[in-house]
């Protein structure tokens, strides 16, 4: 792309930007009228709705208004007198810890964090509490929830937003000494439940370095998982948080010992081979600004004929399948792999490659712990996106470019020597910081700065990331939905479900037009949306709306005559498309969720 045309290209991104900005704040406005109303849960609605348009960009990282709400939603709400039918448990004379989770996946990392943590944290009792639960909780929680000697939560099946939040600071004030969040980026429950003073000390996990979430202002505490300077800027500057600490990652360092040439038998793989892992969603591993994870692995298969590349997390496209059989199918993708199954990988593999544009940090520390040697993403896709922190500032360093990846890789490739020697320099920086004595020293810290009581902050208004690396993040979310085109009709279509039908204001789409003549936004008109959704106020049936609203942005995007052939594909080609960054991970939890005899 000539710079001029990567100058435009940027001036219309960043209009598609303003515009999500500008649906955000529509949305916050409305939920704050709902709120100051007292139809809290109404309010709270359009607030997550705004949360969860703004969670798909990082160009913001908090939104004052989103946060004004939340606290003024927890002023109108008052703990109950018991928040479940059964007592409380018998305190254990520990503290005690209340992990609180969105929902729990079975491959989720919220999940696996909450597990680990449990299990390391032997000082303190631990508990779940799981706000929105969809699918039977994974036997290795309710195994360490019990280990950990607590119980698991969850609110009335029927409660509303507003109850779900009186019922988790009910239990939160009850039973607990410390609650700590592992929450999803546009939730909405946690910061009205734990946004006013008073009740134990809270804090928030930073599972989402690189992009927006709610909850800064309603924390203690900000915890920041890699120990990373950027994550700490990132926290106070961009986020407004009053305090931001660090526990890292928490890894497991007593791992089965593995029959190595067993499991390459069992996998099919060459006994001589040199096998590298790799792991993360699909959307991590696409191509953006010349950055080409793929194109790298195809160079490093020409070069080295006993290289098998393994990719787990996703179930390859084209491009990886033609790459696979280019090479004679020495690259494969593995889709969703259970944690067992991780580990039988890394008893397999002699190198961990970390993707990029986007890495996965928690699959290379735990290759790291296992003994392998790691390459990080070259610094084209600097942290967040790469993985940085205490452990691997300490022993590897980042390649400056993809082709200098590319030669990293291969000098690992051609000398056991330099394999041992980096993993073992690996095994030591992991094991000493993100497991054992090392991380609960961090955890010790963690808790004694919070202090014994709970307080708020003040919502503030904070400055957006820098441009080279919010546009990258931007670009790929462009790549795998169409959340930037379509961030109003699916606002609306999200808030017609919940049963609020707002109305567009003549100076709100006046404001969005601008930006949509800059942008070429490929949605609907907007005089087509602003007139279904004053029908739809008017008692227009929601789903006929939803249907009209879609159909307009379909032919919008497609053109009227291109519309009905590119429909008819679209119903005739095999296989779902892809709507969501983790499709292969809620898959697997549906598949798991369908044999609960297994």
């Amino acid at each position: 792309m000539k710079p001029c045309e990567r100058w435009a290209d940027d001036r219309g991104l960043a209009a598609r930007l303003d515009e999500s900005d500008a649906v955000a704040e529509w949305l916050a406005a409305i939920g704050r009228e709902h709120i100051l109303r007292g139809s809290v849960s109404s309010g709270l609605a359009c607030t997550g709705i705004a949360a969860a348009v703004l969670s798909r960009q990082s160009r913001r990282l908090t939104s004052q208004a989103i946060e004004r709400n939340l606290q003024a939603a927890a002023r109108r709400i008052d703990a109950a007198v018991d928040p479940a039918p059964d007592p409380s448990p018998a305190r254990s004379g520990r503290p005690a810890v209340l992990h609180v989770l969105s929902e729990a996946l079975p491959a989720g990392g919220h999940t696996a964090m909450a597990v680990r943590w449990m299990r390391s944290d032997v000082a303190r009792s631990h508990a779940i509490a799981l706000l929105d639960q969809q699918v039977p909780v994974a036997e290795e929680l309710c195994h360490a929830v019990a280990e950990a000697g607590g119980r698991i939560y969850e609110p009335p099946r029927a409660a509303t937003l507003a109850g779900r939040a009186t019922w988790l600071r009910t239990l939160a004030r009850r039973d607990f000494d410390f609650v700590v969040l592992h929450v999803d980026v546009s939730d909405v429950v946690a910061g009205t439940a734990l946004g006013v003073d008073g009740g134990p000390p809270v804090l928030l996990v930073n599972h989402a370095a690189h992009a927006f979430w709610t909850g800064a202002t309603t924390v203690d505490a900000v915890v920041n998982c890699r120990g990373s300077q950027l994550e700490d800027e990132w926290t106070r500057e961009h986020r407004g948080a009053r305090q931001s600490l660090c526990v890292p990652i928490p890894l497991v360092g007593d791992a089965p010992v593995l029959d190595r040439a067993a499991v390459r038998r069992e996998l099919g793989l060459p006994a001589d081979a040199v096998v590298l892992l790799t792991a993360g969603a699909y959307y991590k591993f696409l191509p953006v600004e010349g950055q080409d994870f793929l194109a790298a692995c195809r160079t490093v298969l020409r070069e080295a004929d006993d290289v098998v590349v393994l990719a787990a997390g996703f179930h390859g496209d084209e491009r990886w399948t033609r790459t696979s059989a280019e090479s004679g199918h020495r690259l494969r993708t593995l889709g969703v792999v259970s944690r067992d199954g991780m580990a039988r990988l890394r008893a397999a593999a002699d190198v961990y490659v970390e993707g990029f544009p986007f890495g996965t940090t928690t699959a290379l520390l735990e290759a790291g712990l296992c003994g392998l040697p790691a390459v990080l993403a070259p610094a084209t896709s600097p942290p967040p996106y790469g993985t940085d922190g205490l452990a691997t500032d300490s022993c590897l360093v980042r390649p400056a470019s993809p082709d200098r990846y590319v030669a990293s890789v291969l000098e690992l490739v051609r000398s056991p020597t330099a394999r041992a020697r980096v993993g073992a320099r690996l095994r030591e920086a992991v094991a000493s910081t993100h497991s054992g004595e090392g991380w609960r020293r961090h955890v010790d810290d963690c808790f004694h700065a919070v202090g014994a009581t709970h307080r708020v902050s003040v919502p503030r208004a904070c400055p957006p990331t820098p441009e080279p690396l919010h546009l990258p993040w931007a670009r790929v979310v462009e790549r795998t939905s169409s959340a930037y085109d379509e961030r109003l009709e699916l606002a609306l279509i999200d808030c017609w479900s919940r049963g609020v039908h707002p109305r567009l204001e003549r100076e709100f789409v006046a404001r969005l037009a601008d930006g949509r003549r800059l942008a070429r936004a490929r949605s609907a008109p907007l005089g087509v949306v602003a007139g279904l959704a004053a029908a739809v106020s008017a008692g227009l049936p929601p789903g006929v709306g939803r249907v009209l609203l879609k159909s307009a942005s379909y032919v919008r995007r497609h053109g009227p005559l291109r519309a009905p052939y590119r429909l008819l594909q679209r119903v005739r080609r095999a296989g779902p498309a892809r709507g969501d960054s983790y499709d292969d991970y809620k898959a697997a939890a549906r598949a798991a969720a369908a044999r609960p005899g297994e």
